[in-house]
């Protein structure tokens, strides 16, 4: 504190300035009992208790302060959002997929269970900040993407809703450190709310938010686009593998073997460590037969197998399974020619079949799933998002008759314009 023997030390005139110190205590001791001689001994008793509550009031002041700012960005993510759908959609928790646009103007399209956001979807704020990603019961939870007023992105993990002040005081009020340094999009969002001192632009007109809307359904054509060539550089990987095959079935095998098995089958190519490895050939008593590379008694590399039912498959394999670029041809005519993955088509290609229907887009586990193309036998055609082989989400059917619907989906059933 200093010394205590300067003659101009005044008690009461540092109580006299409440202004400046406000230390919500009483003081039960009269003044006149404090020694009015030049007792400093008296002084230096006080002064230790003087310095412990000014230390508090202080500590007291900076958590406060912080504690007010310890909540998250309510620009975004708010209670009246969540509040707002909870009211106006109903109670029922059901599955669904749909759009709502809110008082604020705000527009939300993607999966919801009852009146939460919940899912996956995106988000449009009318000052143009957006959020795609993951929800949880109305709030982001998980991984997505913000995109902020200033076009700075954070594409990450969104974990704590509210951001506690110990959340930043290793921070020493290094924001910029920190906010790039953080995993938590949350607390991004508090610091960014922080650096961003200056007032969001003005907000926008509805139309405004139309327009970026409707340019939104513009990207997905561009999308269904990217996919087509996706899907046309699967076809030209295919074609470079039978090149490849080509030449790998024309070589000479090394460490041939001809071995038949009590089964009935019988295999003839490369052998190693008594396992069949390198270019082989096997045939099943069923008439199956399966040409190509081996590892460790696996259909693994490249090969073609010839079921007896005249199906046929011409691709990778990995571990016995089809896995990466390859062509399945069904005995009716029917093809699919793009990405597997254990067995089952996953990823980009192309079905057709024997009826004239053909689907372009993306596979999951099987099943169309994603962004696609699917032209019916009849002519029509639709544009848009898939799940579990039908029409979900956004997209538009372009009908043979001229009619065109343009908006959302769900379980293959159209719901509403968007």
């Amino acid at each position: 504190m200093g010394a205590t023997t300067c003659k101009n030390c005044s008690l009461t005139t540092i109580f006299d300035k409440s202004s400046e110190l406000d230390l919500k205590i009483e003081y039960t001791h009269e003044v006149k009992s404090i020694p009015q001689a030049k007792n400093y001994e008296a002084l230096r008793k006080i002064v230790p208790r003087i310095k412990a509550l000014w230390q508090g009031h202080t500590m007291r002041k900076l958590f406060l302060h912080l504690l007010r700012q310890s909540r998250p960005n309510h620009l975004y993510f708010s209670k009246t959002e969540a509040f707002e759908t909870l009211s106006s959609i109903g109670s029922s928790l059901t599955k669904r997929y749909g759009n709502h646009t809110y008082k604020s103007g705000g527009i939300y399209i993607g999966e919801w269970i009852g009146g939460f956001r919940h899912g996956y979807g995106s988000m449009i704020w009318p000052d143009g900040a957006k959020y795609e990603g993951h929800w949880s019961y109305g709030r982001p939870l998980g991984l997505g993407k913000f995109v902020h007023v200033d076009n700075e992105i954070y594409n990450g993990k969104w974990i704590k809703y509210w951001v506690f002040p110990r959340d930043i005081f290793a921070s020493n009020g290094n924001y910029e450190k920190l906010k790039d340094s953080t995993n938590d999009g949350y607390l991004w969002l508090w610091i960014k709310h922080e650096l961003f001192k200056v007032e969001p632009p003005e907000q926008r007109r509805s139309s405004q938010v139309t327009k970026e809307r409707r340019h939104t359904r513009n990207d997905n054509s561009e999308q269904i686009k990217d996919v087509k060539n996706k899907v046309d550089l699967i076809s030209r990987k295919i074609t470079e593998l039978k090149q490849e095959y080509k030449i790998l079935s024309s070589n000479d095998v090394k460490n041939q073997r001809q071995i038949s098995y009590e089964s009935g089958i019988v295999y003839i190519g490369g052998w190693k460590d008594n396992k069949k490895m390198g270019f082989g050939k096997q045939i099943w008593t069923t008439g199956d037969v399966y040409e190509g590379t081996w590892l460790s008694d696996k259909q693994h590399g490249l090969g073609r197998h010839q079921w007896s039912s005249g199906n046929s498959y011409f691709g990778q394999f990995e571990y016995d399974q089809k896995e990466g670029h390859g062509e399945y041809y069904w005995k009716d005519g029917s093809f699919y020619i793009g990405e597997w993955k254990r067995n089952k088509m996953h990823g980009f290609g192309r079905h057709k079949w024997d009826d004239g229907k053909e689907y372009v887009g993306e596979w999951s586990n099987g099943a169309r799933e994603g962004l696609g193309l699917m032209v019916y036998k009849n002519g029509s055609k639709y544009e848009g998002n898939f799940l579990h082989d039908r029409p979900h989400g956004y997209g538009v059917l372009y009908e043979a008759e001229g009619r065109i619907l343009q908006g959302y989906w769900e379980n293959g059933k159209f719901l509403d314009p968007a």
